[in-house]
């Protein structure tokens, strides 16, 4: 840790070779991704929709029949 500009600059560098060696795709934003669910999978009231991009809105309330 340091608040020195250059040292900052070396360690941000590192870190970005780090990223983009260890971990080179890093998707943001994606809502074409089917979602596939077991039917084992309830929730409390209701029924889970899962055509919308905000499906886990209440995910809180699922839980996994035996």
């Amino acid at each position: 840790r340091s608040y020195d500009p250059a040292e900052r600059a070396t360690a941000i560098g590192e870190a970005q070779s780090v990223l983009a060696r260890e971990y080179p795709y890093l998707l943001l934003w994606s809502d074409q991704i089917p979602v596939v669910l077991s039917e084992r999978v309830k929730i409390q009231d209701g029924e889970i929709t899962l055509n919308t991009p905000r499906y886990l809105w209440n995910v809180e309330r699922w839980y996994l029949e035996p």
